[in-house]
């Protein structure tokens, strides 16, 4: 596991400050990374997220549809715009990652802010996100940073209830979970 990614993933757990700019420039360099393991690309060779997606959703995956190659053109297309405070552009990659998971992170999450609340869905749906592309990519391991994250902002769940299995990995990552 790299520990640029731990230290990105220990950020949020320990709910320090994080800029969402600076959030979604790590997080676009992560997804590259995996990316790039999932396509078997030399993780020298210098790809745009863009043309990365654009190659991986041609490669029909079993355990992947298009909805989860749209959340990611949609995480692609995040752009900041400081004159419009309201304008939640991720929003949409965060539905759509909720959708394929069958969970309603408006509920799950228990933050009284909203705009905490948001920023803590985007959060649980990166990490799903990013553990999803690591399996397609064959590293199947144990290593849950969405359980880590939803332990931290919500009571629904902790490790403990959590099980993994070829069966649990539809669509866009882990969604079988035992309460």
């Amino acid at each position: 596991m790299e520990a640029n990614f731990e230290h990105f993933v220990k950020q949020f757990k320990s709910e320090q400050s994080v800029s969402l700019a600076a959030f979604f420039y790590q997080a676009e360099l992560h997804l590259i990374t995996q990316l790039k393991d999932y396509l078997k690309i030399q993780q020298s060779q210098d790809r745009s997220f863009f043309s990365l997606i654009e190659e991986a959703k041609k490669t029909n995956n079993v355990d992947t549809n298009k909805h989860f190659w749209n959340a990611l053109l949609a995480f692609n297309k995040v752009t900041f715009n400081p004159s419009n405070k309201n304008a939640l552009p991720w929003l949409r990659y965060v539905n759509i990652i909720e959708s394929l998971q069958g969970y309603n992170g408006s509920q799950l999450f228990e933050a009284k802010n909203i705009n905490a609340k948001r920023q803590h869905r985007l959060y649980f749906a990166y990490m799903l996100t990013w553990e999803h592309l690591r399996y397609i990519a064959g590293n199947d391991d144990d290593y849950s940073p969405s359980s880590e994250i939803l332990g931290c902002y919500s009571e629904a769940h902790s490790e403990d209830d959590h099980e993994h299995s070829e069966a649990c990995c539809n669509d866009s990552g882990c969604s079988t979970h035992k309460h």
